[in-house]
């Protein structure tokens, strides 16, 4: 196997992480501030780390012949350790590429992952690892199934299906299950337009839920975005496609519910080096990055409708959804420190106005 250094083979604007070829697979990671970065391939747990090559625009890439759909790898950096700017280069920290579309296993939390440079040991052990697979063609665009003022249910795959005398054993908890004709008959009796199926990403329990004995059921933390958690999807891609084909056969659209306002790397407790924030903080799209009392705090739960506030030199930018008001100045911390009666009108205002029965009415065309 041979390896080319070719960083040309990355042009701006092409796919980053792992793009699958007839010839070998092209990596490209994004790092706007790392001195140097490495692609580090599996066979087993012989770990081979080859260097990435800057291509331009923060990527670095390379292209490495004879690597075939199926190859397992991660991603490593260095740089600078400075925490309180933002920085967390650890090459002993295994990165999973925030753009893999499969891992090897599920994840589970362990402190060390979240260990300071120098004291938490290599993590290549703690960490799946990121599948290369070339993708099919996208599915032609067919009309939505899903109508206004249609039933959408909101359904978690696992607590849905895992005592469901219906569904068959071997596949409970799974997307699978949504494909038994017990499940479909149920579906279409309550008159349900379209399934709305609570997260189905790969994630990572909180770290203090194993303390207690528990585990994240219903996977508000993600890690990689477009990599289905093993444990929901065994199958992949693939099962998925399977699973919403059938759902459509019978009529019922479906939503897949994604969560894009935070990420598991937490705070600077948290699994904070796993992915992103191991290569580079200013690389995220959102910064959850906030300033109180002077102090950089890295958040990474935004919260659904909270507040986002980037720090930057001179003082903050917030962005807030919209109809959310912020005061000049005003720190994410600030409202605390607010009078309870005038907190709670300040909540308040924050609520979207409630319909009346007659808007309603009009809304469903009933007048």
């Amino acid at each position: 196997m041979g390896f080319s250094l070719s960083p040309q083979d990355w042009k701006a604007g092409a796919p980053l992480g792992a793009a699958v070829t007839p010839d070998g697979i092209r990596f490209a990671v994004r790092s706007g501030a790392a001195e140097r970065a490495w692609v580090c391939l599996f066979d087993g747990e012989r770990e081979t780390r080859l260097d990435l090559q800057p291509a331009g625009e923060g990527v670095y890439a390379r292209f490495v012949p004879g690597l075939k759909d199926g190859t397992r790898y991660g991603f490593r950096a260095d740089g600078p350790y400075a925490p309180e700017k933002g920085l967390w280069f650890d090459r002993q920290k295994l990165l999973v590429d925030p753009y893999a579309v499969e891992i090897d296993r599920p994840y589970a939390y362990d402190a060390r992952l979240a260990a300071r440079r120098g004291e938490g040991g290599d993590t290549a052990p703690l960490m799946p690892k990121a599948v290369a697979r070339a993708l099919p063609a996208p599915l032609p665009a067919r009309p939505l199934l899903f109508e206004p003022c249609g039933l959408i249910y909101e359904l978690p795959v696992k607590a849905f299906s895992m005592r469901h005398p219906g569904v068959p054993e071997k596949d409970r908890g799974t997307l699978r299950a949504l494909k038994a004709p017990a499940v479909i008959d149920h579906l279409k009796k309550l008159g349900v337009s379209a399934v709305e199926l609570m997260p189905v990403a790969a994630w990572i329990d909180e770290r203090h839920l194993p303390p207690l004995g528990l585990t994240n059921a219903w996977g508000y933390n993600p890690v990689v975005p477009m990599a289905l958690d093993p444990r929901l999807c065994p199958g992949g891609v693939a099962e998925l496609a399977w699973t919403v084909a059938r759902l459509h056969e019978a009529g019922i659209g479906v939503i897949l519910d994604i969560v894009l306002n935070h990420t598991a790397e937490s705070d600077e407790f948290g699994s904070s080096r796993i992915n992103t924030r191991g290569a580079s903080e200013t690389a995220l799209t959102i910064s959850t990055t906030c300033l109180r009392a002077g102090l950089k705090v890295y958040t990474g739960a935004i919260g659904s409708g909270s507040r986002t506030t980037c720090c930057w030199r001179g003082g903050t930018q917030g962005s807030e959804p919209s109809g959310r008001r912020n005061p000049a100045g005003e720190s994410p911390g600030a409202r605390k420190s607010l009078p309870r009666r005038k907190r709670h009108f300040s909540l308040r205002q924050r609520r979207w106005p409630r319909p009346t029965a007659a808007a309603f009415q009009r809304w469903m065309g009933r007048t």
